[in-house]
């Protein structure tokens, strides 16, 4: 791989992985009616164990054709309780215990169904709009080191999406296709692309 098309890649990349970002911090405070969250960064494992215990984890994989995105955060049962309190405007013990699959459930698809929508109407050569994705609530397990190693070569992304004294961790994995790097690069170049079409929600179904 030539320099320029090293370059060239990794811009395509930081270009999803940033629209990604800002689609995550609108849908949040679309689901949950707040209106203050905001984006930090989180650039080391020691980042995590600042912001204290991190216990679960929802995961959405979107294909479209041969791109494969997981979107994903990491949550605590401080902030799922102020979150699902805002949302459904009860107190934060007596939500039912099913409204937090509910709520980052909802979270998911709509950030998932926005990179889909943007990524479709973003670039022309995409061609398929719609696959079956799934998002499936599990215990987290200690997989931050490998995350992190991952965003430190630019294989992966993760962020902070912080409200008052609250926070929930984000993450996303881009894989692109050999056949469809090429093209997607010499789109950006020849329609001289500097930022997704932003396009908030979508129809993906949870399973």
């Amino acid at each position: 791989m030539s320099e320029q098309q090293s370059i060239n890649e990794e811009f395509l990349y930081q270009l999803i992985s940033s629209h990604i970002r800002e689609l995550s911090k609108d849908n949040l405070s679309i689901v949950s009616k707040k209106q203050n969250i905001s984006i930090h960064e989180l650039n080391n494992f020691d980042d995590i164990h600042n912001h204290g215990n991190v216990c679960w984890n929802l995961s959405l994989l979107v294909k479209i054709e041969s791109i494969q995105i997981i979107f994903g955060c990491h949550f605590n049962n401080s902030a799922e309780k102020d979150l699902i309190s805002s949302r459904y405007n009860i107190g934060a013990d007596n939500k039912a215990s099913e409204s937090y699959y509910k709520l980052f459930g909802e979270f998911c698809n709509l950030t998932g169904g926005g990179i889909r929508r943007s990524i479709y109407e973003t670039f022309k050569c995409i061609s398929s709009a719609y696959d079956n994705d799934k998002s499936v609530p599990q215990k987290m397990v200690s997989q931050f080191q490998e995350l992190m190693k991952l965003k430190e070569k630019n294989e992966a992304d993760c962020w902070v999406l912080q409200w008052d004294k609250q926070y929930i961790i984000c993450y996303s994995y881009i894989s692109i296709g050999d056949d469809k790097v090429d093209l997607l690069i010499r789109e950006l170049s020849d329609r001289q692309i500097t930022k997704m079409v932003s396009m908030k929600g979508g129809e993906i179904e949870l399973f």
